[in-house]
């Protein structure tokens, strides 16, 4: 279970379960729910013009916590966007581009409060889970847009994930997730939903 848990980019619900894991109580009836605000997904595939055949892209993706960089978690930012890609039919990744083919650059950064993340996960554990913690992850996704000949885009994107653990309410209008991967990857895909919505309109100009 702690594996699993660590293998997602959430460094609070890391924190969390290593105070669990310190007061030595760690054990599988403590529950782990991650949620998402569906009001955050403002763009769906379908208002995408989708072209006749997806554009060629050299991008470049990675993950930092407060502004660290965090190489371990590079690729599951990668696999998140290059999936929203493929599923809007706009762009295709290569790997080497030549000097017409656009760049996309994006940082992915969890703005944390570990302090507080760790407190809260010893203060669940002392009571077996019965007072549950409730912390949230807020990321900030900036992208860079390169293309030949016109000057750099750069967005910014704001997005969260809430989760719980132990005994505690769910989060009012959040919506529940199957696991911290799943919330990870839905938070990158509303973020970059986004941003292919914007360049979209930044070419109609």
């Amino acid at each position: 279970m702690f594996t699993a848990i660590l293998r997602p980019a959430s460094r609070h619900i890391c924190c969390v379960l290593l105070g669990l894991v310190f007061m030595g109580l760690l054990s599988g009836c403590l529950q782990v729910q991650p949620y998402v605000d569906p009001a955050m997904r403002t763009v769906e595939y379908e208002a995408l013009k989708r072209p006749a055949k997806p554009r060629p892209v050299v991008l470049a993706a990675s993950f930092q916590v407060n502004g660290a960089a965090k190489p371990a978690v590079d690729e599951q930012v990668r696999t998140a966007v290059e999936k929203t890609f493929a599923d809007s039919g706009i762009y295709a990744p290569v790997q080497d581009g030549d000097s017409k083919t656009e760049q996309i650059t994006i940082v992915v950064n969890d703005l944390g409060n570990v302090g507080g993340a760790v407190a809260s996960g010893v203060g669940t554990g002392l009571t077996m889970g019965l007072a549950g913690s409730q912390v949230a992850d807020n990321y900030v996704m900036t992208v860079e847009y390169h293309r030949p000949g016109m000057p750099v885009i750069k967005k910014e994107y704001k997005h969260a994930i809430v989760t719980t653990v132990g005994v505690h309410s769910a989060p009012e209008n959040l919506t529940p997730m199957p696991d911290i991967a799943s919330a990870f990857a839905r938070v990158v895909e509303d973020m970059t939903l986004r941003m292919l919505s914007d360049l979209q309109q930044t070419e109609g100009k």
